[in-house]
């Protein structure tokens, strides 16, 4: 009798490994915590389909299991994440990295929006729980809108599914009375938002030009919209101020409004120019000595958020941006290579095919005798017959697939203007990123020419659609090595003994280089040579870099010659 009445006082305590918080720091203390992929892994493992609890544990317990859960991860979610992230750090933009990261908020996401619908179901007394409920809609939704931005990272934008997931939770919120219901998310994160808040930080991302973002500027901006989310509009009139509307009945995303916009009660209607105000502290608090804690993993890329300000200044403007240029439709399959090293080389297989040429040397053919060192005898000399003419294309095709063919890609150009063009690629490789310089060649056409990926999004069909700024026609191969030979930034890039290095001439008569990232030094006298002719040359401003490019202009030198 003693003992009932004792267990009647303390509570009958749980044995279940997730019933207590007790029961859940033993079988956390479990997981090997040192590498946080691994962490990820484990509780995983944990939340998978956690509907299989339901005859263990009574709905408040899972609830509470999943919030203890989902706040120990949190730290090492966020440390993988950064180092997905930040250049430098050896599994930057891993794709391995990636899926764990998508597989962990996906199963957030699915273990509250269940314990959400169960709570509807019990016959719990829900009025004392008001907050935790709205804590879990709140994650519910964070994990959903963090799975979009992950998606966003590879150029995926949200498909019906989510919009209609995440109305899902907003419904379910709405239910339980705890939209609006602010408090701390997670314990690093101190400031107070809603679920209203969170799905409102996820709509006005895709309001964003992200197709213009690489993934750390999205990142950026997405923190900042969590910290501007009490300045969101999400009106149910539209007004002169409205920029966008979005339909809870008929999800997608947000669309420009117009004049021409019939109203319904299922519209919602959005403006960015309440943004414009802390768009301004944001790009003061980018520029200080103290900026805010939430933007201090990201200090030492002061650059690219610099840019991620212009870029959210001129496309949330009173009048945004409009083309410079018309674009004219076309459809041409155009061959493709990425990075420094495979522009220069094509461009410099159009320049050696143009001069008609032929790759014969005193009767042998290069590639034929390349086969016969490599085959044995499956390719005889003898049996080479010279060529009377030379046809230019030909020459290119035996020279540009000469290497690996697994580098070159097939795209197809489906409309230009006089400063870039619009192409379709059936997929995106890894280094596929905004402000990476690739090499493209037009079916039919002997030229190779230099662009730059400035716009990555995907199209109906889900194909990789690109932006290029293309650069000037013909690039020419180029060598540069500085005028004084002491020890410098170059001695390093330095690939002959001559102290050369490779660069790319943006046309005969252009002011303008490329050159490998990390040798631009202002004022820097440099020998420019360009088909065995010299000029003697002074760097004077770096106009723009990517992962391994530099952009640079030059004048002509006053001092004489060595």
């Amino acid at each position: 009798m003693f003992n009932k009445l004792a267990t009647l006082l303390q509570g009958e305590k749980s044995n279940h490994p997730l019933g207590s918080k007790q029961n859940l720091d033993h079988t956390l203390s479990e997981i090997p915590l040192s590498d946080p992929s691994r962490v990820l892994i484990d509780i995983a493992a944990m939340i998978e389909d956690i509907s299989r609890y339901d005859k263990e544990l009574s709905p408040a317990a899972l609830r509470e299991a999943l919030l203890y859960i989902d706040t120990f991860a949190r730290p090492y979610y966020s440390n993988l994440l950064l180092t997905f992230l930040l250049p430098g750090t050896r599994e930057h933009n891993s794709e391995l990295l990636w899926a764990h990261l998508d597989r962990h908020n996906l199963l957030l996401f699915q273990g509250y929006e269940h314990c959400l619908d169960v709570a509807l179901r019990s016959k719990e007394d829900l009025s004392k729980t008001k907050m935790q409920l709205a804590l879990c809609s709140t994650r519910a939704m964070h994990a959903w809108v963090e799975r979009k931005k992950l998606h966003h990272f590879r150029y995926r934008p949200p498909d019906l599914e989510w919009w209609l997931a995440a109305h899902k939770i907003v419904g379910l919120a709405s239910q339980h009375g705890v939209t609006s219901l602010v408090q701390a998310v997670y314990p690093d994160e101190p400031q107070l938002r809603s679920t209203l808040h969170t799905y409102l930080a996820g709509l006005y991302l895709e309001i964003a030009p992200t197709s213009n973002l690489v993934s750390l500027q999205i990142e950026v901006l997405h923190r900042w919209l969590q910290q501007n989310a009490s300045n969101f509009e999400f009106a149910e009139v539209g007004h002169a101020g409205t920029s966008h509307f979005i339909s809870l009945h008929n999800p997608g995303s947000p669309t420009r409004y117009t004049n021409s916009v019939v109203h319904n009660p299922s519209l919602r209607y959005c403006s960015t120019r309440r943004l414009r105000t802390p768009l301004l502290q944001f790009a003061k608090d980018t520029r200080g000595d103290t900026p805010p804690e939430w933007l201090q993993p990201f200090i030492d890329h002061r650059e690219g958020i610099d840019k991620l300000v212009q870029t959210l200044f001129s496309h949330w403007a009173e009048k945004p941006p409009e083309r410079t240029s018309p674009r004219q439709a076309d459809n041409m399959p155009m061959r493709v290579v990425h990075g420094f090293s495979l522009v220069r080389r094509m461009i410099a297989c159009a320049a050696f095919a143009k001069r008609g040429k032929s790759l014969n040397y005193r009767g042998a053919d290069m590639e034929s005798l390349f086969n016969e060192l490599r085959f044995g005898n499956s390719a005889k000399l003898s049996d080479i017959a010279t060529e009377d003419s030379v046809d230019p294309l030909e020459t290119l095709l035996k020279l540009e697939t000469s290497g690996d063919k697994q580098m070159m890609d097939e795209w197809l150009k489906v409309d230009a203007s006089e400063t870039g063009l619009g192409a379709l690629a059936p997929g995106l490789r890894s280094r596929s990123r905004i402000g990476e310089l690739v090499g493209f060649r037009f079916d039919g056409d002997i030229e190779w020419r230099a662009g730059i990926i400035r716009r990555i999004s995907r199209d109906k069909q889900k194909r990789a659609s690109l932006g290029l700024e293309t650069l000037p026609v013909p690039s020419i191969c180029a060598q540069v090595r500085p005028a004084n030979l002491v020890l410098t930034v170059w001695s390093e890039a330095c690939e002959a003994g001559n102290g050369y290095v490779d660069a790319i001439l943006l046309a005969e008569d252009s002011d303008t280089l490329l050159l490998p990232p990390g040798l631009f030094v202002a004022d820097l006298a440099i020998i420019l040579n360009v088909g065995g002719k010299r000029r003697d040359v002074v760097l004077t401003e770096k106009l723009d870099h990517g992962n391994d490019w530099e952009r640079i202009r030059f004048q002509p030198s006053t001092q004489e010659p060595l």
